[in-house]
């Protein structure tokens, strides 16, 4: 008898805390969303772009390669 008080006790806790939680979420107003995609942004200054220079790094194969001997 007094075990099965404590499994209601506890049961009706947590759904005491899921309806808290829920009518408090309810009664709030949102925060007002931060949607910086919809911001136009200044127009950047793209005219001093300059193109990279690559340099290639891997060894370069002779035209024949390697003979192997025999």
């Amino acid at each position: 008898m007094f075990f099965r008080m404590v499994i209601y006790g506890v049961l009706f806790y947590v759904v005491w805390k899921v309806v808290q939680s829920l009518g408090g979420r309810m009664q709030r107003p949102a925060p007002p969303r931060d949607d910086r995609r919809k911001q136009p942004g200044s127009p950047k200054d793209l005219s001093n772009i300059q193109d990279a220079e690559f340099e290639d790094i891997t060894p370069k194969k002779e035209p024949g390669g390697p003979k192997a001997t025999p």
